[in-house]
């Protein structure tokens, strides 16, 4: 789910611009014309209205340099005025146009730097009007109230994404699993209103519900919310308190952002039961908000897929037999046949436009050499994504601002997403505090011939004769991927960075049994909340090995294809 035009979408600003253009004395015979509004929130170019060739607008920002804004002059309230016939590109033009700006400031900035223009031709004919307008000053304050309402508003809904960074490192507090529910959740519901063409007002609630469905379970105890063992009645009363809560708390946070007012009802319903039997109120049927029984599976759907701290992965064949068990009962039988359609094909759309096909990716890590490719550094925060553009936003404790990004070599992100742990190489742009701008995601597979997830746990020898216990998650031709909890062995781990070490795991599919013990590099490391995950390349592997891991690998893509094959017919 994409916002690209969200602002424009939903609060109809172009609408508004024009009906001020042609209410406007001037504006109204304005042969080109921009508006132009920033925020310190989304930056420059947050929210532009053209009127204009594609020659205008470039022409716009060579003549907008800090050297001609303080030439401009004063306008009325926080507005100056210009005419920049001087740089018309040719005489005809000059003879003819008048080339004029309206450069709006911050009203409580101590800097006094704009936020916003109005840049526009107008012929000369109507240069009475013109004076008129310098003696008058009115459209000089419609201009002022216009972009700073208009500036207001997009930061008003620029916080939304800001409140659900905060609302996942609270989640996290409790659950370390949770962010990637939150995003997996989201991603499913957005598959499943792609399915069912909901409209574009409908799905932007939709993401933003499944995204904060679960912001109640702050309330809870953790030792409740990691209880491998049945829940007591007392415990599973508080549990059924989360869509309450969540709604609470939805309600008060979202007050005055009227596109998503039903965010906070979608959030309450969605543990109500098709059959009447869920929670809190026992709405049944279509009683209950459509947007909340999307949810509801994808929630449900997720759980079931995802890893948890006192279980294991569940298989699709099971997760589809349970959503089947609960159709018509917990779901909406449309919503479930929906899912399993997607179940089924979940395998064909992944890694290379994932992120740009995302608006939030909590716990994303950031790897980069500084100064030299012996020093690697890694920090985890949320990415907010803008089209091919993202912002992350650290986490880990540790300031940002030391590093010179110019000094920064071969940046990459990683992150995971649908049960994959996923990388990407990037592009940095600049940095805010601790806010770092990004764009140029490309995808890197994880390994040069063919890799799976594949939950093992080996055993790690360091070349300082170290041993521990790493859980590997993801099994290549020539890479592996694991994670390490201990702090210790971590640190260990991090200073043989590219250095040779030893690993031993078995490989076990259908009663085929390979045990490995492989030399090889770890590569460089990525800092989450509560692990770290290291990417490890073989060294001096033989073709009978690297064969020999490759057959296993086919082996069970062949196995797990047949359980897909047996979802199909069930």
């Amino acid at each position: 789910m994409k916002t690209t035009l969200l602002y424009d979408d939903m609060l109809k600003f172009d609408e508004t611009i024009q009906t001020m253009i042609e209410n406007s004395d001037v504006l109204v015979y304005a042969d080109q014309l921009v508006f132009n509004i920033n925020t310190p929130a989304s930056g420059e170019n947050a929210y532009i209205y053209r009127k204009c060739e594609h020659s205008f607008f470039q022409r716009i920002e060579m003549n907008l340099t800090m050297e001609n804004i303080e030439k401009a002059q004063a306008g009325t309230g926080n507005v100056k005025y210009m005419i920049f016939n001087a740089v018309l590109p040719d005489d005809v033009l000059r003879a003819q146009f008048y080339e004029i700006v309206l450069i709006v400031f911050d009203p409580v900035g101590e800097d006094k730097q704009w936020i916003g223009y109005v840049y526009f031709t107008i012929d000369k004919k109507y240069e009475a009007l013109l004076n008129k307008l310098q003696l008058q000053k009115k459209i000089f304050l419609r201009v002022d109230y216009l972009i700073n309402s208009i500036r207001i508003n997009i930061e008003n809904y620029e916080k939304l994404y800001y409140l659900i960074d905060f609302f996942s490192e609270i989640v996290t507090i409790k659950d370390r699993f949770m962010p990637y529910h939150m995003t997996n959740v989201a991603n499913w519901a957005m598959l499943i209103a792609n399915e069912m063409n909901l409209d574009y007002k409908d799905q932007l609630t939709l993401y933003v519900a499944a995204l904060i469905h679960d912001i109640g379970i702050v309330y809870i105890p953790e030792k409740i919310l990691s209880k491998s063992t049945p829940l007591s009645e007392e415990e599973y009363n508080l549990m059924k308190q989360i869509p309450e809560k969540s709604y609470e708390i939805t309600k008060t946070t979202l007050y005055g952002m009227h596109f998503f007012e039903n965010v906070p009802t979608v959030i309450r319903y969605h543990r109500e039961w098709f059959d009447g039997s869920g929670y809190p109120f026992n709405k049944r049927g279509t009683d209950i908000p459509l947007l909340s029984r999307i949810v509801s599976v994808a929630d449900a759907t997720d759980a079931m897929l995802s890893r948890r701290a006192y279980r294991d992965l569940l298989s699709e064949e099971f997760v589809v037999k349970e959503l089947l068990k609960g159709s018509g009962k917990q779901f909406d039988p449309e919503i479930v046949n929906i899912m399993i359609g997607l179940i089924r094909n979940k395998h064909k759309n992944k890694g290379k436009s994932f992120v740009e096909d995302t608006n939030f990716i909590p716990q994303t890590s950031l790897n980069f050499y500084y100064d030299s490719f012996k020093n690697q550094r890694s920090y985890v925060g949320n990415l907010i994504m803008n089209e091919k553009t993202g912002k992350l936003i650290i986490h880990s404790g540790d300031s940002f601002e030391e590093f010179e990004l110019n000094r920064i070599y071969k940046p990459s992100i990683s992150f995971f997403a649908l049960n994959d742990f996923l990388e990407y190489e990037v592009k940095l742009l600049g940095r805010l505090n601790n806010q770092i701008l990004m764009t140029g995601f490309k995808y890197v597979p994880t390994d040069k011939y063919f890799s799976l997830i594949w939950e093992l746990i080996g055993i790690l020898k360091t070349p300082s004769n170290r041993k521990g216990n790493v859980k590997i998650i993801k099994v290549g031709g020539d890479t592996l991927v694991f994670e390490v909890v201990d702090q210790y062995f971590k640190e260990i781990l991090i200073s043989s960075i590219d250095k040779t070490a030893l690993i031993d795991f078995d490989l076990e599919i259908d009663h085929t049994h390979n045990r490995l013990s492989l030399t090889g590099r770890i590569l460089r490391f990525f800092n989450f909340q509560n692990v770290t995950v290291f990417v490890f390349k073989f060294t001096n592997i033989n073709s009978a090995e690297r064969d020999s891991i490759l057959r296993m690998l086919f082996r069970k893509q062949t196995h797990d294809k047949q359980v897909r094959m047996k979802i199909k017919k069930s």
